[in-house]
């Protein structure tokens, strides 16, 4: 078993890589930072086919804002000539917006986690002093 501070680094980089994966579709990164692995393949179904349309919509509004640029109603169609032409159009917000969303969401889920085990690791050790107090009197 690791110790504590090796096993909370390898789950926060685990999340915060799984994050930055999640808008940019690299997950397998968690293996070459030596993230919990278990943890990096469970948060990869966060975006799954029935929440990756919001999830990209919203990184592309994201993307556009930041941009300047007002948001375009796409024609979305299933096919090459489209990913041609059609992606042309909005590939700099969308990715933009991914990048952010990515970073940010990452950095609050690292600092999050990092807090929560924090406060664990602190609840645990009152408990036990409490409990020795206990006993020794």
């Amino acid at each position: 078993m690791l110790p504590q501070s090796r096993r909370l680094r390898r789950l926060l980089v685990a999340y915060s890589v799984n994050e930055l994966g999640t808008w940019f579709g690299y997950a397998a990164l968690a293996v070459g930072v030596q993230a919990n692995l278990p943890i990096a393949v469970a948060l990869v179904w966060i975006t799954n086919p029935l929440t990756m349309p919001l999830l990209f919509f919203l990184a592309y509004k994201l993307g556009a804002w930041l941009l300047g640029l007002p948001p375009q109603g796409l024609d979305f169609h299933l096919s090459m000539p489209w990913l041609m032409h059609g992606l042309a159009m909005v590939w700099k917000p969308f990715l933009l917006g991914c990048l952010v969303c990515g970073l940010g969401l990452g950095a609050i889920g690292y600092i999050g986690m990092h807090l929560a085990w924090r406060g664990h690791v602190v609840y645990r050790h009152r408990r036990r002093r409490l409990s020795r107090r206990l006993v020794a009197s």
